[in-house]
């Protein structure tokens, strides 16, 4: 969304190189502290996810922007904007 966002809402622009450019910013946000800390993280095993935690996480990305439209929707209501 990111992504999206900024390269097309935000400049208005359907240029891939736009899009190269952001992907590179926002990847390496992610990518940096892993090269600086795979040593640390190699020996732990960590468990495979199971259904339930797949159905969790979804539920959890369905009720977070239900929970903000709500609170921004009460905060209208309240007469801050």
């Amino acid at each position: 969304m990111g992504v999206v966002f900024e390269a097309i809402l935000l400049y208005g622009a359907f240029n891939p190189l736009i899009w190269l450019f952001i992907f590179v910013v926002y990847g390496s946000f992610a990518i940096i502290p892993y090269l600086l800390t795979r040593e640390k993280f190699a020996m732990i095993v960590r468990p495979k996810p199971t259904l339930k935690n797949y159905m969790v996480m979804f539920g959890l990305l369905v009720l977070v922007p239900l929970m903000s439209n709500v609170l921004i929707y009460i905060l209208a209501a309240m007469g801050i904007r």
